[in-house]
């Protein structure tokens, strides 16, 4: 039998002078959890009237997300093993998307991280572009810092957030691993994106898919890694299909198979080509976007047959899908392409150190011929003329 203990943080129990108002969420949560009734009144089996007025003065520094969160919802989390002595023994398992939700809502917080609880001299590890400060490019990114900007001027921007280049130079520190408590955070983020979109994470109706990029200080075009419609997998297709057509949703599904498979594990995209030309040449058509959905069912299995022979597992939880994507972005920060570009255009850490990552819910561009992919300028990259200048793919990404 193991001597280690079955908890993993001692967490001490903090008190304020007064009772903390419960928000309506919570309080939700604790009817749902038969510790409150109908009108919200505490009732918990065990528990003393007096104990229940002392609990709601107390509130906890979560270890997992690193919030503050009311008592209330620690001792209802499900890593909540014990209260000894004036402290939690916390489990410390990651949260699932809806306990990560409950905390942030138990702390008051509509994002895991937010400009106004920034510790002095301290940076949080991810924001939200509702709060995150577009003059911080250096910690945000460009790409980060720009999405910010647009959010908080009102434009119609997809909601994500910004994992910051600190996460970026932490990660290499410690010997290419996520910080700990990362991966909690994020998937607060997550909780708030399925708020803001109406959409759920891994659900098999109408799910939530988000797109993965990169983006440092300083503009590196094509240089570091970017993964689209990433949450798809044989349970999520089918949402994707219900909610918005079968060649569609099978489409997205090959496109992100293919990339992940190439930049998360470096699988040869020739591999992917084939099968994908090998469709149009049985269907007799000439482009992808031909491909009706069961050409683009067999690509798919053809891909995860490419997988297969070189001895990798697709991943089809969304969340390890995440945790892998954004180490591979971090990775891209070193990859040749990106070193070789620093190098020749002299851009040293004292103006970019490391890479943001971007987790920005989708918007596509492959749902047929009134959608597109493309880019837009305000001058001409040229020459510098004022206006806009841009191009555009129809019915692609």
């Amino acid at each position: 039998m193991s001597d280690e203990p079955s908890y993993k943080f001692e967490v001490e129990i903090h008190s304020t002078e007064e009772r903390q108002k419960i928000p309506l969420r919570v309080k939700e949560r604790l009817r749902e959890a038969g510790m409150a009734d109908e009108k919200g009144k505490l009732s918990i089996k065990g528990v003393s009237p007096k104990m229940l007025r002392r609990m709601k003065k107390e509130y906890v520094q979560c270890p997992v997300l690193e919030e503050r969160a009311q008592f209330l919802m620690c001792f209802m989390c499900s890593n909540f093993q014990s209260r000894v002595m004036g402290k939690v023994l916390c489990r410390g398992r990651p949260l699932s998307v809806p306990e990560a939700q409950a905390v942030a809502d138990g702390a008051g917080a509509r994002m895991p991280s937010t400009r106004a609880r920034k510790a002095p001299g301290q940076a949080d590890m991810l924001y939200s572009y509702r709060d995150g400060d577009p003059a911080d490019r250096r910690l945000l990114g460009g790409k980060g810092a720009g999405l910010c900007e647009m959010t908080q001027m009102g434009l119609n921007v997809p909601p994500g957030f910004v994992i910051t280049t600190e996460v970026c130079k932490k990660y290499y520190e410690a010997g290419k691993r996520l910080p700990p408590a990362l991966m909690g955070k994020v998937m607060g983020g997550i909780a708030q994106l399925e708020k803001e979109t109406g959409k759920s994470w891994g659900s098999a109706a109408d799910p939530l898919l988000v797109s993965v990029r990169s983006g440092a200080a300083v503009s590196m075009p094509g240089m570091m890694d970017t993964i689209l419609n990433l949450g798809m997998n044989e349970r999520t297709v089918e949402g994707l299909a219900e909610a918005s057509g079968g060649r569609f949703a099978w489409d997205s599904y090959r496109r992100f198979a293919q990339l992940f498979g190439k930049v998360v594990f470096g699988l040869p995209d020739e591999e992917f080509e084939a099968a994908l030309s090998a469709a149009k040449k049985r269907q007799r058509v000439s482009d992808d976007a031909q491909l009706d959905e069961g050409s683009l069912r067999r690509v798919v299995e053809e891909y995860m047959r490419v997988y297969a022979r070189h001895g990798k597992n697709f991943p089809s939880e969304p969340r390890a899908q995440l945790e892998l994507a954004i180490k591979a972005v971090f990775e891209s920060w070193s990859g040749q392409r990106a070193v070789v570009y620093r190098k020749m255009n002299k851009i040293g850490p004292e103006t970019a150190d490391g890479t943001a990552v971007n987790v920005v819910s989708m918007a596509f561009g492959n749902m047929g011929e009134d959608s597109a992919t493309g880019v837009v300028f305000t001058r001409n990259p040229g020459d510098g003329t004022p206006g806009l200048f841009g191009d555009y793919l129809v019915n692609a990404q």
